[in-house]
């Protein structure tokens, strides 16, 4: 659609060239103006791409962390609650608990006192709350944004290429 646009108006501009040389000063201002602008809404698209693709992976990274799906790949789980990092996950499992459960974060990731156990406990209160399935909700609504910025583009190979980088993204969560 913006090619076609682009095209409409360079040919109402030429037409008005030959019509008159002052309107032809003033039209190749107009392009230029208007190329500009659509240069700058499309850096703006990819930069709203990057920005919400770079949530959702960060979001899926942090639920991988607390998720058996990360054991399975060969790597190693909780090491953000032990290194006692805050994520989306730790966040609304803290949130949506009772006092006592908001004390366990507080000891685990604040202080870092963690016991033989605590790592498991977690997880247990993490699924109780639904944190981890929400955590992927979320990143799927940035994920969302994501491709939404790529409305602007044409279709082709490389629009399809960035939307299968943001279903890959998501999908390692599964």
């Amino acid at each position: 659609m913006k090619d076609e646009f682009l095209e409409h108006l360079l040919a109402t501009i030429k037409s008005k060239k030959s019509e008159n040389p002052e309107k032809s000063y003033t039209a190749k201002l107009q392009q230029s103006d208007i190329s500009e602008t659509l240069k700058k809404i499309e850096e703006e698209a990819l930069e709203s791409y990057g920005m919400n693709l770079g949530i959702a992976f960060q979001l899926i990274d942090d639920v991988l962390d607390y998720s058996a799906k990360q054991a399975t790949l060969g790597k190693s789980i909780g090491d953000d609650f032990k290194e006692g990092k805050i994520s989306l996950p730790v966040i609304l499992a803290f949130r949506r608990g009772d006092e006592l459960e908001r004390e366990f974060w507080h000891r685990t990731l604040e202080k870092l006192d963690q016991n033989e156990d605590d790592f498991a406990h977690a997880l247990h209160l993490m699924e109780k709350h639904g944190a981890l399935k929400d955590s992927v909700e979320r990143a799927r609504h940035y994920g969302a944004i994501a491709r939404d910025s790529l409305g602007i583009f044409k279709d082709g190979p490389i629009k399809v290429i960035f939307g299968d980088l943001i279903d890959f993204c998501i999908e390692r969560a599964h």
